[in-house]
């Protein structure tokens, strides 16, 4: 059992996932400026993992969860509530609807800003995981629910900073901030998952890119996660998931 998931687990169950209108762990509200509140989508539940840590092969280090005015738009009254009890389930770690803990892979939140970036429209997957998914497919052909699901409990998304908004902001200030920051030195130590950091390196304590058997750093620089065939970690995330092809 991971000592940091465990400690990560916890510290974000104490937060209250049911009261509105600002969605704010306990440990952060004295920290949070006037100028952060008003950044901050802070009446939209945070999300500082979308996935299942404790199952996942490959964790991916990004910096936060990004809004865009059309995220409040998007989808039906039963599509939003899939998405809110996904973010509810991330939170706590169990429970997840449709057993899609990378919930952004569900099919039922297609089109959603999450969905849109991850996996691209509803059909066969593109977005940012979509070579994953051809890679992962192979010659057995599976639908492309079947890839979804594989990928959604295999690979979890852990954010920087877990509050939403339109760019980044450094907060790692923040306690939460911190714990994840906790989380991933954790993860790298223990050396269980294949830990990779597309982009925003600094941000995570790496000056340089970094390649051994269970981290990949990206080069400085980049400016949005890539999971393809010429970056730097497909080929080793390739090869973690085809270790336990179900």
């Amino acid at each position: 059992m991971s000592d940091g998931i465990s400690r990560f687990e916890n510290f974000w169950r104490q937060m209250d996932t049911q009261s509105a209108p600002e969605y704010v762990h306990p440990e952060d509200k004295k920290d949070l400026s006037e100028s952060d509140r008003q950044f901050m989508q802070l009446d939209l539940l945070p999300i500082p993992v979308n996935g299942n840590l404790r199952n996942a092969d490959v964790i991916i280090l990004m910096l936060n969860p990004g809004f865009s005015d059309s995220d409040a738009q998007w989808g039906t009254a039963f599509s939003r509530s899939v998405l809110l009890d996904s973010e509810r389930a991330n939170l706590l770690q169990s429970d997840w609807p449709d057993k899609f803990p990378m919930f952004d892979l569900n099919p039922k939140l297609a089109g959603s800003g999450g969905a849109k970036y991850w996996a691209g429209p509803l059909g066969p997957m593109k977005g940012k995981l979509g070579h994953l998914a051809h890679a992962l497919a192979g010659p057995d052909d599976y639908l492309h629910e079947d890839i979804r699901k594989e990928l959604s409990n295999r690979i979890a998304i852990v954010q920087r900073v877990a509050y939403r908004s339109k760019s980044f902001r450094d907060l790692h200030r923040l306690r939460s901030s911190q714990e994840a920051f906790e989380l991933a030195r954790s993860l790298v130590a223990e050396g269980e998952k294949l830990v990779v950091i597309p982009y925003g390196i600094q941000h995570w304590g790496y000056p340089n890119p970094v390649k051994t058997s269970n981290l990949i750093v990206y080069k400085h620089g980049l400016r949005a996660a890539h999971i393809a065939p010429t970056s730097a970690g497909y080929r080793a995330v390739v090869e973690r998931l085809n270790q336990r092809v179900a």
